[in-house]
């Protein structure tokens, strides 16, 4: 084949890739479905990289990689309790704090609901019955897309992280207290690796997070939780105001420590009575693999751009030669 023709035909071949690379990284196959699994004692929510349970559906969650039975590295994270509490800031700081209106959420009767499709399945626990009308609501949302959180720049990654949305509706709060907070229990359950839990930092607005590290591996982080450092605070459905959330880590009592369990409370300082607080917290993987790869495919066209321009310049050289 003569050079010139060659010139054109491969110019064209790599401008083609160009055109057709996003529709690569934009269609989701069958292998990416979001799948639904229920059973008495749980239901089980899986993607190709990602199998998440929800633990007697109840606000109690279990998750590993990859769409398996099994794994020798299981992450859990359980919001057992919720309290009032008491003091002379507006932030859960001690156990001595705790006191007033309580609930145990593991012993607690939940409804739940599903709503999925192929892409997406959104779980809806509710526990309601409670004094003064209370409603406790936590919304799991697994999808096979990116999705955006309230209050934060940060983009739920698909397959491998699950978005919940914690609710609380008309809590009237004793007389002096300051708030009300959940307890919230991480740890790994396999015991095989030694896995700990540290802080993350975050490059991402209003977001904290923990991640479970084995160092035995790399990379090192193999499990993440995330909250926002905010909640919202709702006069029915208008938006009142978004204030800042408390984080304390203790156990409640005098208990011997357990060192596989990270007891951690999230505190929401009181605003009003009978005001809905909205907050977002987010469990999930890092599996680079799994997540679009937008940052990827900006490589991709840079690398192709310059191989025609690269090829171009050579071309040109050539014939000037010739």
């Amino acid at each position: 084949m003569p050079l010139k023709k060659l010139h054109y035909v491969l110019s064209f071949l790599v401008i083609a890739g160009i055109v057709t690379l996003p529709l690569y990284y934009s269609t989701v196959t069958a292998d990416d479905f979001v799948g639904v699994y229920g059973s008495v004692d749980a239901l089980t929510i899986t993607t190709d990289d990602m199998t998440l349970m929800v633990n007697d559906y109840k606000p109690s969650f279990t998750w590993w990689s990859f769409n398996q039975t099994s794994s020798d590295e299981k992450y859990n994270l359980r919001f057992s309790k919720v309290y009032e509490y008491f003091g002379t800031d507006p932030f859960l700081d001690s156990a001595i704090e705790l006191g007033g209106i309580n609930y145990n959420l593991l012993t607690s009767d939940w409804e739940s609901s599903l709503v999925e499709d192929s892409y997406n399945a959104y779980l809806n626990l509710t526990l309601s019955g409670l004094a003064n009308n209370v409603e406790i609501q936590f919304i799991i949302h697994v999808s096979a897309f990116h999705r955006s959180v309230n209050n934060t720049d940060y983009l739920v990654k698909p397959f491998i992280e699950a978005k919940i949305n914690i609710v609380i509706k008309n809590w009237i709060f004793s007389p002096g207290a300051q708030g009300v907070a959940f307890k919230v229990e991480l740890f790994e359950s396999q015991q095989i690796n030694d896995v700990d839990l540290k802080n993350s930092s975050s490059l991402y607005t209003n977001i904290d997070a923990l991640d479970f590290m084995n160092y035995a591996s790399y990379p090192a982080e193999k499990a993440s939780f995330k909250w926002l450092e905010v909640a919202d605070y709702y006069n029915d459905t208008v938006l009142n105001e978004t204030d800042l959330i408390g984080t304390a880590f203790f156990n409640e009592t005098y208990t011997p420590p357990e060192d596989e369990i990270l007891h951690m409370w999230i505190s929401y300082p009181k605003v009003e009575d009978n005001f809905m607080i909205a907050h977002t917290a987010i469990l999930g993987l890092y599996d680079p693999s799994s997540e679009y790869p937008t940052g990827e495919y900006g490589v991709s066209i840079f690398a192709l751009i310059s191989i025609i321009f690269v090829a171009n310049i050579g071309y040109i050289i050539y014939r000037r030669k010739k």
